[in-house]
């Protein structure tokens, strides 16, 4: 997934509040059976690591949500990381990723950043 890719979906994701919670006993098999039930009703989700301060920790965990759901991890920000998976069946499927990045890139130069201006 492309940079543009993951910055759209974590502009989606900032307005979601945590959709499962992962407290001190970890990924457990209840914490994964609701992150697949979650994916049955969402295509984003978000998952808090309440317990868990190292980063370490959270990234190993992150990881293995993605692997155990086939999902993609868009960005972890603190203690709550963002999740996509695509809905199956194309009538549920509710997010559309953009295939190519909205508006025109434009800089100071000099080294500074680009940022997107414009758009459709």
């Amino acid at each position: 997934m492309k940079g543009f890719q993951k910055a759209y979906l974590r502009a989606l994701g900032k307005t979601l509040e945590p959709t499962v919670i992962v407290g001190k006993g970890g990924l457990t098999p209840e914490v994964m059976a609701e992150i697949h039930r979650s994916f049955d009703r969402l295509e984003l989700i978000k998952v808090k690591f309440t317990s868990f301060k190292l980063k370490d920790e959270k990234d190993e965990m992150a990881e293995s949500i993605a692997l155990q759901t086939s999902a993609f991890m868009a960005g972890m920000v603190g203690h709550t990381a963002l999740f996509y998976k695509q809905a199956p069946e194309a009538p549920r499927r509710r997010i559309r990723i953009p295939a190519e990045p909205e508006g025109e890139l434009v800089g100071a130069g000099g080294g500074k950043s680009l940022q997107r201006f414009g758009g459709k």
